[in-house]
């Protein structure tokens, strides 16, 4: 079973509000995002939001994807990977778990055909971490075999995923996928008036 984990419960302090909620075209940043995981491979969603974001959760419902809501507001990535990797166990047990998919929040460009690449490269290779590249320059979603999930757990708090991959070159293996959008994200003004121009977005 393959799991995607969308933490979004940053505070979006660049935005001034919340970045995920801002429409490009006819859907929400979010919505973007939810529909490429919804297009691909992958078996279940997690997105995990604070605790006042009702309007995301709704959305997340809506898509057909889990919630999972933290008690107090973080906008500590690792922190929101391990609670949806918990609710994960929660809800399907770790048995029948085979790998986990971290994907941005905030990348609209997302799109199911990367998602897929790294899925079908999992299951030719004898490594365990697969990184999506554009040009030579890595980007995100990220997917990691289930076995990798202690190992986040027990990351210090002010490590992120990128201090785990460091450590474990040899289960590594890049992707390069013809996909420009897997380096994008939506962190300032600049960038949401970039994206909007863009692309037509549908």
């Amino acid at each position: 079973m393959l799991v995607a984990i969308v933490p979004a419960a940053g505070k979006s302090q660049r935005m001034g509000h919340s970045k995920l909620l801002l429409p490009l075209g006819p859907r929400r940043v979010i919505e973007h995002v939810l529909a490429a995981l919804a297009g691909s491979r992958i078996d279940q969603t997690i997105v995990v939001v604070p605790p006042d974001a009702t309007e995301l959760r709704a959305i997340v419902r809506t898509h057909g994807a889990e919630v999972a809501q933290l008690t107090d507001p973080t906008a500590d990535m690792r922190t929101s990977v391990v609670y949806g990797l918990d609710r994960a166990e929660q809800l399907w047990g770790n048995g029948v778990l085979d790998a986990f998919l971290v994907a941005l929040a905030d990348q609209p460009t997302l799109s199911s055909r990367t998602v897929d690449c790294l899925i079908a490269r999992s299951h030719s290779s004898g490594r365990s971490i697969f990184i999506p590249t554009f040009g030579g320059k890595r980007g995100h979603p990220v997917l990691f075999g289930w076995k990798h999930v202690e190992q986040v757990r027990s990351l210090p708090a002010d490590r992120g995923l990128n201090c785990l991959i460091a450590r474990l070159p040899s289960e590594v293996e890049e992707c390069p996928i013809d996909e420009a959008g897997l380096l994008e994200d939506l962190d300032t003004p600049q960038d949401y008036e970039r994206l909007k121009m863009s692309r037509d977005w549908r």
